[in-house]
């Protein structure tokens, strides 16, 4: 129960800084008030002993997300915020996080300007769990497809994601971009 209860308290916190971090997207990512109402219930219920009461709210919140015409962006950053709540729980939801966030890489179509960023955050998300598995090469690989995209925006929407980014290269240890800069950046899953 106590886990129960930091999990809550943590999921929003979590799902206030994912608003947060969603401000800077085009309208048309952001995940509607219904999906973030599904999102917030399902960290209230996480249990990571028995998440099926979350993943059933996230599943639904990922369908809903992605009902027509909304653009595929929308998606992304909705499997972003599950990834980075579940980054709370990284030694016992690690898989579940990267399932959420290749079901993310999936769902991303080439979108023009910020609408990319989703896609960039997810991919960071994703280098994260990685390394707490002990994945280098995955997660160098999935920093670098990150910076690719952050490379195709203007840097003054990117400036802070790069910088993180930047930063966590350095402390996997990643090896420069070997990577031509036009690979799909959806090749990390």
């Amino acid at each position: 129960m106590r886990a129960r209860r930091a999990s809550t308290v943590a999921g929003g916190v979590l799902l206030a800084v994912a608003t947060v971090a969603s401000a800077g997207l085009p309208h048309a990512c952001r995940p509607p008030p219904e999906v973030a109402q599904r999102l917030q219930q399902a960290c209230e219920v996480f249990d990571p002993v028995a998440p099926q009461a979350a993943v059933a709210l996230w599943d639904a919140a990922l369908a809903q997300a992605a009902e027509p015409p909304a653009p595929s962006c929308r998606v992304v950053e909705t499997a972003w915020q599950i990834g980075d709540f579940l980054k709370l729980h990284a030694r016992t939801s690690s898989d579940l996080a990267l399932d959420y966030l290749n079901r993310g890489i999936a769902a991303h179509r080439p979108a023009a300007g910020t609408e990319d960023l989703p896609l960039a955050k997810l991919l960071k998300t994703a280098g994260h769990f990685f390394a707490r598995r002990g994945d280098r090469d995955r997660a160098c690989r999935s920093l670098a497809g990150a910076a690719r995209v952050l490379g195709r925006l203007p840097e003054a929407e990117v400036s802070v994601l790069s910088g993180q980014i930047r930063d966590e290269r350095s402390q996997n240890r990643c090896p420069g971009d070997e990577v031509s800069p036009g690979a799909d950046p959806d090749q990390n899953r």
